[in-house]
């Protein structure tokens, strides 16, 4: 009742921009939960269908690709996404076109050379670190993924700026999770070996792209402005950006590329499946940061400091109170919650409790790294990244 309470008197806020903020909140947690029942039906299709090894070779699979998606991003997807939001008069949307015309281009040629590169390089890196020759296929698969992936992160920035969370979130939190389950389910009638999952992501990714780019034409009509946009300090804005996004990559995928190294795909898979589960604690937080980001932005350009103030303070109450029930049933039922998956992901429930505890203290801090990112403070997050990377990569290999 206390909780119940509490929650209730949280909700009723009379700020404008907070009132604002939680309906674009409220549409993300709903997008999220239908992506998170999409991602869970993916992990248990893959786990049931091709067990633990077979989630383990999919994870590797998504980490390499992601280290070179990100790459290929060069930051301009936060980038964008800030200037969007920030972007209201016509002089203002025009350069904004511009912008968003040039970093297309300049992804797509990145992207396909790191995708020629990762193609080449896939037996090596298969090989030589992972030592699974089997995954050379995936990493195959993955050089083709790179450019759609990419530019499904660029169309989706516009969205997101301009608050189309609607769409912003089936893109990012559905759509490429809910295509990779149909091709699995139903080209496993004809196709039963786990190389299938890799497969059903590349088909999904060029359905996504679709979609992403239909609704960044229909939405962003405005055209290119007739003035030349300043190159070097788009880039140079990036650059910082670009750096956190690597930063916090290898933060989130540096136990996953360690495993992979010394450790059977199966042991990867029973991890990769318990991080997953200890993520749903700090569902609310993700879903909160999507309708964020641009509200914060926004009011740090009009100088409301003190909503701001507020804005952030009841994001973080939410994000706490939602978070807790979650919880406590995380580290009471460890051992229920990971027989879904199957009998051999029993042996991860002692590092979903250790995984929960740190996504609860996760989601206490609230969107504090989003924040800073929002209004301008992207080196002071750059040195923090650093130094967490330096703390996860030593506590991994040691």
């Amino acid at each position: 009742m206390g909780y119940s309470k509490k929650l209730i008197s949280f909700i009723r806020g009379d700020q404008s921009a907070y009132h604002n903020l939680l309906k674009g909140s409220a549409i993300s947690l709903i997008m999220r939960l239908m992506g998170q029942a999409v991602n869970y039906g993916l992990v248990l299709s893959i786990t049931r269908l091709f067990g633990a090894g077979g989630y383990g070779m999919y994870s590797l699979f998504q980490a390499v690709l992601q280290f070179f998606t990100q790459t290929a991003r060069l930051g301009f997807d936060t980038l964008l996404m800030r200037n969007a939001a920030q972007s209201h008069d016509d002089d203002e949307l025009h350069m904004l076109k511009n912008q968003y015309r040039f970093v297309l281009r300049l992804t797509a040629a990145v992207s396909l050379f790191m995708g020629i590169v990762l193609y080449a390089c896939a037996g090596l890196i298969a090989e030589i670190y992972f030592n699974k020759p089997q995954l050379t296929f995936y990493l195959k698969v993955a050089a083709a993924c790179i450019l759609p992936l990419v530019h499904i992160n660029i169309y989706a920035s516009y969205l997101k700026g301009k608050k189309f969370f609607r769409q912003f979130n089936f893109i990012q939190q559905i759509s490429l999770l809910l295509f990779s389950v149909l091709t699995i389910l139903s080209g496993y009638l004809l196709y039963r070996k786990p190389e299938l999952t890799a497969v059903a992501y590349a088909l999904s990714c060029l359905i996504t792209l679709g979609v992403a780019l239909f609704w960044y034409k229909k939405y962003f009509t405005i055209p290119a402005a007739l003035q030349a946009i300043d190159r070097k300090t788009l880039i140079t804005a990036s650059a910082t950006f670009f750096i956190v996004g690597l930063m916090n990559y290898m933060r989130n995928a540096t136990e996953t590329l360690i495993l992979g190294h010394y450790f059977t795909e199966d042991f990867a898979g029973i991890f990769k499946a318990t991080q997953k589960v200890s993520s749903v604690i700090a569902f609310t937080l993700f879903s909160t940061i999507v309708a964020a980001a641009p509200h914060f932005a926004e009011l740090y350009k009009q100088q409301k400091q003190d909503e701001l103030k507020r804005t952030v303070q009841k994001t973080t109450a939410l994000i706490f109170w939602s978070a807790l029930p979650v919880f406590i049933v995380m580290i009471f039922f460890p051992d229920f919650i990971m027989s879904l998956f199957g009998k051999e992901f029993t042996r991860g429930k002692e590092g979903l409790i250790i995984m929960c505890c740190a996504q609860f203290f996760n989601a206490m801090m609230g969107p504090a790294n989003n924040l800073l990112l929002m209004v301008n403070k992207q080196r002071f997050v750059l040195y923090i990244t650093i130094f967490n990377n330096l703390v996860c990569a030593l506590c991994g290999w040691f």
